[in-house]
């Protein structure tokens, strides 16, 4: 895929960017984020706007080990940017979910199991198609 190309990624690049961007754990490491800007700078990337919250990550926890971050982006090729000038990604936390039946999900592969079956049964009802498990997708 080339940068001349319109595309779009969205996800965890497990990078704080800013100073700002992190509460709690261990210390803003500059290197890395140093390494991102310059990325951008030499790839031509643009970022796509988040709304809402400032933090995409946290561990859960309300005591002095609490850690929030920043780890998600939103970034596209110069082509997809001037296509949707108006594309924002708002930033939402799951912590828990309701299923079907009325239970209480935590664990992320219950949620997300959850949510993708709704997809399908919502989205693809006079449609034929398959959805692969994110799971397999990453391996």
């Amino acid at each position: 895929m080339g940068m001349n190309e319109k595309w779009c990624l969205i996800g965890d690049l497990n990078i704080v960017a800013r100073p700002e961007e992190k509460l709690g754990g261990a210390p803003y490491d500059q290197t890395n984020a140093r390494w991102y800007l310059d990325f951008l700078g030499t790839s031509c990337l643009m970022k796509i706007p988040m709304k809402g919250g400032l933090f995409t990550w946290s561990n859960h926890r309300s005591d002095e080990d609490a850690i929030a971050e920043k780890l998600d982006r939103a970034l596209a090729s110069v082509d997809w940017s001037t296509l949707f000038t108006k594309a924002i990604v708002r930033v939402e936390e799951t912590i828990a979910l309701l299923n079907n039946q009325g239970e209480w999900m935590k664990k992320d592969e219950d949620i997300t199991t959850h949510l993708q079956n709704h997809f399908q049964e919502v989205y693809t009802k006079d449609q034929m198609i398959n959805f692969a498990p994110i799971s397999s997708i990453n391996h």
